[in-house]
């Protein structure tokens, strides 16, 4: 998804299939401590076959952060799928 024509997006929002591990959460977590990215809203949620989605509400990133945090999420081992948007 594009962002909104003419303005920054007040969140960024991440959708991430991943496996159900222990460790998931704070694998997920990590690369945005790394990169001071603020997390507003987290949503947990059992998924199909056994994963869980995760819902990522972070605060505003342009296209180009937000692609480069969706990049480095799906080389996670626990990362089946992430997709972005973002909600105004």
């Amino acid at each position: 998804m594009s962002d909104h024509p003419g303005s920054c997006p007040a969140r960024r929002i991440f959708f991430i299939e991943a496996a159900d591990e222990i460790d998931t959460l704070l694998r997920l977590l990590g690369p945005l401590a790394v990169r001071r990215i603020r997390v507003l809203e987290l949503r947990i949620d059992a998924a199909e076959g056994g994963g869980v989605a995760v819902r990522l509400e972070t605060e505003a990133l342009d296209e180009a952060r937000a692609r480069q945090l969706a990049d480095k999420l799906a080389t996670l081992p626990v990362v089946r799928r992430v997709g972005t948007g973002w909600r105004s």
